[in-house]
């Protein structure tokens, strides 16, 4: 089983490698939460509806933890 934490550093690695490749830059943060959802629903024990909730959660985490570093290093 994978953990909470570590789902989110796949689906941020993941994400980063789609923006090397050029992909829009928008369309990011859905691609994060249908990834956290995917992920959630293979690794995880349990439901569907939670696995859903939680690969929202996932997909979420990722994106906001992305803008926060990126705007930390913005301003310092």
């Amino acid at each position: 089983m994978v953990d909470f934490s570590m789902m989110v550093g796949i689906v941020m690695g993941v994400s980063q490698l789609l923006k090397k490749t050029g992909l829009n830059t928008q369309i990011i943060p859905i691609f994060n939460v249908l990834v956290g959802m995917l992920l959630s629903i293979l690794c995880m024990d349990l439901s569907l509806m939670e696995s859903l909730q939680q690969g929202l959660l996932i997909g979420l985490s990722a994106s906001g933890v992305y803008d926060v570093c990126t705007s930390f290093k913005k301003k310092y």
